[in-house]
C-alpha cells in the first residue's frame, strides 16, 4: 500500500466509525451544496411576480446560508475529531 493510499484512507474513513465516511467529508460534500446553487444563480430566479420572487429569493438564501453553516461546523468537528482520534491518540 503506498502513501497516496494510506492518506486517502486517512481523509475517507471516520476515525470514530472505519465503517463509516468520515464527517469531514460529508460536510465537504454538503458545503458544495451552497456552492453549485450560487454558481446556478438559483437565488435569482425570475417568475414574474416580484412578491413570488421575493419569496423564492428569501428561501434560498436561507437554505444557503444552513447548508453552509452546518458544512463548515461538521468539517471543523471532523477535522478536529479526525486529527484527536488518530494522531495524538
Amino acid at each position: 500500500m503506498n502513501a497516496l493510499e494510506n492518506v486517502l484512507r486517512w481523509l475517507l474513513q471516520s476515525s470514530a466509525d472505519p465503517n463509516e465516511v468520515s464527517l469531514t467529508i460529508k460536510g465537504l460534500l454538503i458545503g458544495a451544496i451552497p456552492v453549485v446553487m450560487a454558481v446556478l444563480g438559483l437565488a435569482h430566479i425570475n417568475l414574474g411576480q416580484d412578491q413570488l420572487t421575493g419569496i423564492v429569493d428569501a428561501l434560498v438564501n436561507v437554505v444557503q446560508i444552513a447548508l453552509t453553516l452546518f458544512s463548515a461546523v461538521a468539517t471543523l468537528y471532523g477535522l478536529v475529531r479526525k486529527v484527536w482520534n488518530t494522531v495524538l491518540a
